[in-house]
């Protein structure tokens, strides 16, 4: 009996402390995202993202084939949170792309030809940075959906605020995509890719020259 009784305790501790190590796992790598960002690390911040993503759906994956656990309030946040990450990382690829091609180019001096067939591609490479920003707006529209079936009242107190405050981290993530496509959109027309751009600034207030 002693014998059982241990063997269950055991089945199920064992996916919780496995479900524990990969969450804790995956906040260490979001500290270290946190900081990489600061610095502006774009190619750090893709490998903690994609770090991130892999610990939350090992979690995820071991939530789900616990029967005790399966079909709870936290699998549905587990679903939200695992197509979150998925989508920060598709926009952490796309903001990268982004930043790479405006970094390349150059307006100081007057093209010459070559510099202009260089700088169209370039500037088509812009493209890619649509495709992974719509794809994370695709992956976070997702995660909404299941975090709209979280009843909050049923999930544990100790992370209830912890959970309001990751519903509105979601809507913010979402007007912070829009803002991205839209400029993602205008850039190669904005930056010259149909043929050269000539720009006049104009100064209401002298001040501002």
């Amino acid at each position: 009996v002693l014998l059982f009784f241990v063997s269950v305790i055991l089945l199920i501790l064992s996916p919780l402390l496995k479900i524990g190590y990969h969450l804790g796992m995956s906040y260490w790598e979001f500290r270290k995202a946190e900081s990489d960002i600061r610095e502006m690390k774009t190619d750090r911040v893709t490998a903690d993202l994609q770090n991130i993503s892999h610990q939350i759906s090992r979690a995820e994956e071991t939530w789900e084939l616990t029967p005790i656990l399966k079909d709870s309030q936290m699998s549905k946040l587990l679903s939200s949170v695992s197509l979150a990450s998925k989508a920060a990382l598709s926009a952490s690829q796309g903001i990268k792309s982004l930043i790479d091609n405006f970094l390349r180019l150059g307006f100081s001096q007057p093209p010459t030809p070559s510099d202009n067939a260089q700088t169209e591609a370039e500037l088509a490479k812009l493209s890619l940075a649509l495709e992974g920003l719509t794809s994370a707006s695709d992956f976070l529209n997702l995660s909404r959906a299941d975090f709209k079936e979280v009843n909050t009242e049923k999930l544990p107190a100790f992370i209830k605020d912890k959970v309001l405050l990751y519903g509105q981290l979601l809507s913010n993530l979402n007007e912070t995509l829009n803002s991205l496509k839209l400029i993602s959109r205008m850039a190669p027309g904005a930056l010259g890719i149909e043929g050269a751009r000539n720009y006049l600034l104009v100064f209401q207030n002298s001040n501002e020259l």
